[in-house]
C-alpha cells in the first residue's frame, strides 16, 4: 500500500513536468527572434510574457542558429522561454528547448521542471506555424525564414509600401 501511495504522489509531478506546451501565439512574445537572440538584465514581471527563438536547424551547434542567450534574466510563471537551445543566468518559470542547456541554467533555476535531465521540455519547432498556408514552414531546417509569414505575425505586408519623400 506504501508503494501505490508513494506513486499516487509522484504520478501527477511527472504528469506536471509536461503540461504546458509552447505557445504558438506570437501575441504572447515580448521577444521572438528569428535565427538567434541575446537579451541581457531583462527582467519580466508577472503575469510575464513569453521569450524565444522560432528557427531550428537540423543539426544543432552551441551558439548558432536557434540559440537563445540570457544574461542575469528573470522570467516569472507564466513565462516560457522557447529555443532550439537556451543558455544564460537567472531565474525562469520554464524551458522549452531541444537541446541540453550550457553550464548555465541548471535545474535549481527553472522553477516548473520538464522531462530533459536538464529540466527542460522538448518542443517542435519552429514556434511560429506556416501563417500564410503556402506549405513553407516560417522557418526550415536550414534557418530560412518565410517572410510572408513573419509579416503575417507581425500585422504588415509585403512589399512594404514606397515611402512618401513629402512626409
Amino acid at each position: 500500500m506504501r508503494h501505490l501511495l508513494s506513486l499516487a504522489v509522484l504520478v501527477p509531478t511527472l504528469v506536471l513536468a509536461a503540461d504546458i506546451p509552447p505557445s504558438r501565439d506570437p501575441q504572447t512574445y515580448l521577444v521572438l527572434g528569428m535565427q538567434r537572440t541575446t537579451v541581457n538584465s531583462l527582467s519580466l514581471e508577472p503575469p510575464g510574457c513569453n521569450v524565444g527563438v522560432n528557427c531550428a536547424p537540423l543539426v544543432g551547434e552551441r551558439g548558432g542558429c536557434g540559440f537563445f542567450h540570457s544574461r542575469n534574466g528573470h522570467f516569472p510563471e507564466p513565462s516560457q522561454v522557447v529555443a532550439n537551445q537556451v543558455c544564460g543566468t537567472g531565474s525562469f518559470f520554464q524551458i522549452l528547448s531541444n537541446l541540453p542547456t550550457c553550464a548555465d541554467p541548471t535545474c535549481a533555476a527553472i522553477e516548473h521542471a520538464g522531462s530533459s535531465p536538464d529540466c527542460t521540455e522538448p518542443f517542435t519547432p519552429p514556434i511560429l506555424g506556416d501563417l500564410d498556408g503556402d506549405g513553407v514552414p516560417s522557418c526550415d531546417t536550414s534557418c530560412a525564414t518565410d517572410l510572408d509569414d513573419v509579416a503575417l505575425a507581425c500585422g504588415v505586408t509585403l512589399p512594404f509600401p514606397d515611402c512618401d519623400p513629402s512626409t
